[in-house]
């Protein structure tokens, strides 16, 4: 026993030495590099510092093209309001450290910048590389005299040179690519926690060769993902308005690392390795769909429809839409209160007359009705505003002023802080009634909340510190478990898009609204980060009766959603008989696949080979778009709960075609509409990239 333990700690010390041996610092005359084995990053470091570039093991190398020196910029006030702009240009240049510490070694670079009176701040960036990972870690901190403070702060930023081959990928809703080659000028800046940065990271790729930036950020603190394209090159950086906490006595420490890296095995694989196990870490993530509890007509339902109005006409029309789709058909319900749209928010009871009807008949036929509701604004023109407690909650700007938005409607809607106490008890209140005894509803759905951007806020009588921080993501999570602590048996949440930090707050996620521009890609970043871990439903929010119609619930089905026809009178036109079969036979292949779409897994998307035409599509990917495409037949590659693995193939056409796969050259023949599973073979996976 004791040999046996001998050799195993033996083995466990060679193995660490071997780790410790790809960690490397090498230093010449003029420059620096850091590499783990898989990253080299190379620094410029005499009298001045200057970041050089990245490259992988394989030699592929990503060249800092511009801004060599700008690596970080801080806003620094005084205690007098009096700002001043530092960054890594006009800042002074002190030199670099290596630290080395168990399974870690860093480079520590450092700079001094003048203040007025004759004092001085100093910044330190550090850069780390360690065995846990092959990513790169960087984190900044700053100490200065301790009536100043960081207002702002961007960091890092990486310039990188643009090739004509460049894709840039970013977390916009489902996720969406950019062809580089077709961008001038453009900058895409994303505020995260929103729909526009549903996630913490940006790739820009090259055939396989990915550059990932990213922040695994486990508090989702608010930031902005900047990513500015120019004709030469591609700025990747974060811009940060600190919490008033952060700044502590002349001390700053930005809490969290961005992390850098170089992939050559795919997008899909960087985002794979690196950030799916980084989102079990969070609050959010570390519960899969398995792991949780749904009501189960929520895990059966596979197509929801959207119920507008309260009408005799709209009740018929959703009796007609169970007869033909069937009783497990649940409804997205709008228009059901008393005041026009986006007006008299959050005042919405009693209900239209009839509602309760229409609730009670579509529940007799064994269905489901969710309410629409807004989770984020007050309409300033109530008196519950005045006077209920709505002006005190709203959210203060850094100028002093209550941050309002405007919508089609016209009314004046304040943003309310979720910090406060009055709207968690204003969402519970709310809820108890529309799920509750007063309209009776199988849930409620919540407007906005993982959609809007979070806001920072400066009102100092709220429950957080001035400023950014966590504390809009940790007001949300606190009403919302108050919530649920008023939920009905079998009701459920449910919110617009699909912000990673609320995915442990709501049941099920509306997927409706469209990305930056007109002319991009969608692609399935969000689902193969967590598709095993949310219940989404809907595929971006108009529909038009033609094949964008159906590409885009082919897609809704084969990244694991669960369906959406939209308008219950849209799906019953007469111009939409085919493409409302389609939709019901989508419908009926999705109930019987629920081991790859509830619980199961998203790897990547294939594309078929063989007779497989690309089709012109109107209307996709943005309504806008008049030269969309689709091929005639879509797949994806799926890892079902039991760890086992499956294609699903949609045939999207009007005609039929026999495609084939790598892993087999066997035809496989799709009639119009049809889809399929071919269930693969883990030694298969391979021929299938992964």
């Amino acid at each position: 026993m004791k040999k046996s333990l001998f050799i195993l700690l033996f083995v466990a010390s060679l193995s660490s030495l071997y780790a410790n041996d790809l960690l490397t610092v090498e230093k010449r005359a003029q420059t620096v590099s850091l590499s783990n084995g898989e990253l080299s990053l190379n620094f410029e470091s005499s009298d001045s510092f200057k970041f050089l570039g990245l490259a992988d093991s394989k030699g592929k190398t990503w060249t800092i093209a511009r801004q060599q020196d700008l690596i970080w910029q801080m806003l620094m006030v005084g205690e007098n309001g009096q700002p001043i702009m530092v960054n890594s240009q006009n800042a002074k240049y002190i030199g670099v450290e290596e630290i080395k510490e168990r399974d870690k070694k860093s480079l520590v670079f450092s700079w001094s910048y003048p203040l007025p009176n004759g004092t001085a701040g100093k910044i330190f960036m550090t850069v780390s590389v360690n065995t846990g990972n092959t990513l790169s870690a960087w984190d900044i901190r700053s100490e200065f005299p301790a009536e100043w403070s960081v207002d702002n702060l961007t960091f890092p930023i990486i310039t990188v040179e643009k090739t004509d081959t460049q894709k840039l990928i970013l977390p916009m809703q489902w996720g969406v690519e950019y062809d580089l080659n077709t961008l001038g000028n453009q900058r895409f800046s994303s505020i995260y926690p929103s729909s526009r940065s549903a996630a913490q990271l940006m790739l820009l790729r090259e055939q396989n060769d990915v550059f990932y930036f990213a922040t695994h950020d486990a508090k989702a603190n608010l930031k902005t993902f900047s990513a500015r394209v120019t004709s030469l090159d591609a700025e990747f950086s974060n811009v940060i308005t600190p919490s008033a906490s952060w700044n502590n006595k002349g001390k700053f420490s930005l809490p969290w690392s961005a992390s850098i890296g170089l992939s050559d095995k795919g997008w899909e694989d960087a985002v794979s390795k690196w950030y799916r196990p980084f989102s079990f870490e969070t609050e959010w993530g570390k519960k899969k769909i398995t792991e949780k509890k749904y009501p189960e007509w929520l895990l059966n339902s596979d197509l929801w429809l959207v119920g507008g109005h309260v009408t005799d006409k709209e009740r018929d029309r959703a009796h007609q839409a169970i007869d033909y789709f069937g009783s497990q058909t649940a409804f997205h319900w709008y228009y059901w209160h008393q005041a026009p749209f986006d007006t008299q928010y959050p005042e919405y009871l009693p209900a239209k007359e009839g509602f309760d009807r229409i609730i009670q008949e579509i529940q007799g036929r064994g269905s489901h009705v969710v309410p629409y509701i807004n989770g984020r604004l007050w309409d300033v023109a109530t008196k519950s505003y005045e006077n209920g407690g709505g002006k005190a909650a709203t959210i203060i700007g850094k100028d002093g002023n209550p941050h309002t938005e405007t919508y089609a409607s016209g009314a004046t809607n304040a943003v309310i802080c979720p910090s406060t106490s009055i709207w968690e008890q204003k969402m519970v209140e709310l809820t108890k009634q529309i799920q509750g005894d007063v309209v009776k509803a199988d849930g409620v759905y919540y407007d906005q909340v993982a959609a809007s951007r979070a806001f920072p806020c400066y009102d100092e009588n709220h429950n957080h510190p001035p400023g950014g921080g966590s504390f809009w993501v940790d007001g949300y999570r606190e009403i919302f478990k108050s919530v649920r602590g008023v939920l009905r048996p079998n009701s459920i949440v449910s919110t617009e898009q699909n912000t990673e930090s609320y995915l442990d707050m709501f049941d099920l996620f509306l997927m409706v609204n469209y990305p930056q521009g007109k002319d991009y890609r969608p692609v399935p970043l969000f689902p193969i980060i967590y598709s095993d871990r949310a219940l989404f439903y809907g595929f971006y929010i108009y529909n038009d009766p033609n094949m964008s119609f159906r590409v885009k619930n082919a897609l809704t089905l084969l990244w694991g959603a669960q369906l959406n026809g939209g308008r219950i009178e849209f799906v019953q036109y007469p111009s939409m008989v085919e493409n409302a079969a389609f939709l019901k036979g989508l419908v009926a292949f999705r109930k019987q696949n629920h081991d790859l779409f509830v619980g199961g897994r998203l790897l990547r998307e294939i594309e078929p080979e063989g007779d497989n035409p690309v089709l012109a599509v109107p209307n996709w990917p943005a309504r806008s778009s008049t030269t969309g495409t689709s091929s005639a037949v879509r797949a994806a590659l799926w890892e079902n709960r039991d760890g086992g693995y499956a294609l699903v193939l949609v045939n999207v056409d009007e005609h039929p075609h026999s495609v084939t796969f790598p892993h087999t050259k066997t035809a496989i023949r799709l009639k119009s509409g049809e889809c399929a599973r071919i269930n693969v073979d883990k030694s298969q996976l391979s021929s299938l990239g992964i």
